[in-house]
């Protein structure tokens, strides 16, 4: 297995001045990947969040969650007209697990740049409104990237708030004339190289990829 990462200061709760540490561990089989939230002593009457893939079981709850962070633009956006005619990718289609429920999900999806270069698409990620402000889609968002990259994937895009996404590695896509065949949310479309120079001379238009990988 690969080591695990570490990132300090996530799921700080807003009530206390103690921050939640977060040791995730990215398999290299593939199969499975974990986020746990080590409770300092005086939190840990708290139940512990575990980052598994998405089950079949787990579709109601996921779609549900998203539906109350996204409303009507999980299903009329440019994000989800990205998403149409596609799969998930189910081994980067994770959720968050408390007490055995699901409390939050993030999906990633395959797209085409430009000519036909392959990237993903991450999102939407969405966290149960009673579990919000505690770090949870940091967890989410950073594991799926970590295991991403693991699986040789090399670029992401996501259209969302790069005030947001910045912290994660995430730019503007517009100055790489990297763009959306709709105008609407250009500007909040957003692109991650996760290996040296892979956006290097790339441009064009993100599109979805119904075309199965060989």
């Amino acid at each position: 297995m690969a080591p695990p990462f570490e990132m300090s200061n996530i799921g700080k709760r807003p009530s206390s001045s103690n921050a939640v540490r977060v040791v995730c561990t990215v398999s290299r089989h593939h199969n499975r990947c974990y986020g746990r939230l080590l409770i300092p002593p005086e939190l840990r009457s708290s139940p512990l969040v575990e980052i598994i893939e998405e089950r079949p079981r787990d579709r109601l709850a996921v779609e549900t969650i998203a539906r109350m962070s996204l409303g009507q633009r999980l299903v009329d956006s440019p994000a989800a007209r990205l998403r149409q005619g596609s799969r998930k990718i189910a081994e980067l289609s994770l959720v968050a697990l408390e007490g055995g429920h699901v409390v939050a999900t993030i999906r990633c999806w395959p797209v085409l740049i430009g000519a036909g270069t392959r990237a993903i698409q991450l999102g939407p990620v969405a966290v149960d409104p009673d579990h919000r402000g505690r770090g949870i889609s940091r967890v989410l968002i950073t594991t799926t990237l970590e295991r991403a990259r693991t699986l040789g994937h090399r670029i992401v895009v996501l259209i969302g708030d790069g005030d947001i996404y910045a912290r994660y590695g995430f730019e503007p896509a517009l100055p790489r004339d990297i763009t959306l065949a709709e105008t609407r949310d250009r500007e909040r479309l957003h692109v991650l190289a996760l290996v040296p120079n892979a956006l290097a001379g790339l441009s064009g238009a993100v599109r979805p990829d119904t075309i199965p990988a060989l």
